[in-house]
């Protein structure tokens, strides 16, 4: 404890690291405390005892709050999965680990869910539909006299 006591700039550090830890995980204030001080667990009781309401320490989190957002201290996709997988292998009940099995490969996709398919599918029918115009003489004076509507300036066809 000398070491927190006789360095203030220490002190700072590692109370900034111990808020982000505990930004990461709010209910394990001795864990996070317990890593931080590379496993002294006198040094890490003190720490989570007295830490935790420490003006510093809560002004550190409440700035990281404003600058990050609490998004960011989420675990990631891949950190819940590793938990999830750990519960399940730890777990006895068969039924309860066969869950866990299937949460966790349910949440990385590895479960195919009939749902989630999109079936686009087109008729091709080959055929081309064609408007009639009549025959090529009738098509012809049409054509004609829009175009004479046209050089004299009457756009209306």
């Amino acid at each position: 404890m000398d070491m927190i006591a006789n360095n203030p700039q220490y002190d700072e550090d590692i109370k900034s690291q111990f808020a982000v830890a505990l930004l990461k995980n709010p209910k394990e204030p001795f864990k996070a405390a317990l890593f931080l001080f590379n496993g002294n667990v006198q040094q890490a009781l003190m720490a989570a005892t007295d830490w935790v309401h420490d003006p510093y320490v809560l002004e550190k989190k409440k700035e990281l709050i404003e600058e990050f957002g609490e998004a960011k201290f989420l675990p990631t996709k891949f950190e819940v999965a590793r938990e999830v997988i750990e519960i399940a292998r730890e777990e006895t009940d068969n039924d309860i680990k066969l869950k866990g099995y299937r949460l966790y490969g349910d949440y990385l996709g590895y479960i195919e869910k009939p749902g989630n398919t999109i079936n686009n599918q087109y008729n091709q029918h080959n055929v081309m539909l064609i408007k009639d115009h009549g025959n090529d003489d009738e098509w012809e004076n049409k054509l004609l006299e829009q175009q004479a509507k046209l050089v004299e300036g009457n756009v209306e066809t």
